[in-house]
């Protein structure tokens, strides 16, 4: 992990779920299931400072920093954003890259980044 004060980057993946959104199904939330690089605990992840594509705030988080397992079984943090507000910043198409960008308590820059279809 990086020291305090560090300008460091911290540069995750993140899993988008639906895998395939479509714009005119319903739903009221998409999940993103952050994953951090081995050492970088999720606890240490800034929530408020979250953003889906620069502008979209996580509506909510997994109770307190929960991590689960994804599918390589590295730990993860489950965030919801609202799904209105994505579909706004989506542009339609196969492996549309969706980014996510915030910091972690001690200020260090996160990044993490995953693929999603969008389809109308």
């Amino acid at each position: 992990t990086a020291p305090s004060g560090s300008s460091s980057l911290v540069i995750g993946t993140i899993d988008f779920s639906p895998s395939v959104l479509n714009t005119h199904s319903g739903g009221k939330y998409v999940t993103v299931r952050l994953a951090l690089p081995e050492g970088v605990s999720t606890s240490s992840v800034y929530i408020p400072s979250i953003r889906l594509m620069g502008t979209v705030y996580a509506e909510t988080c997994f109770s307190d920093h929960e991590t689960g397992a994804d599918k390589t079984n590295a730990p993860h943090m489950v965030l919801k954003f609202l799904r209105a507000d994505v579909i706004v910043v989506l542009d339609e198409g196969q492996d549309t890259l969706v980014f996510l960008t915030g910091t972690l308590v001690d200020g260090t820059p996160l990044y993490a980044a995953g693929v999603v279809t969008v389809t109308a």
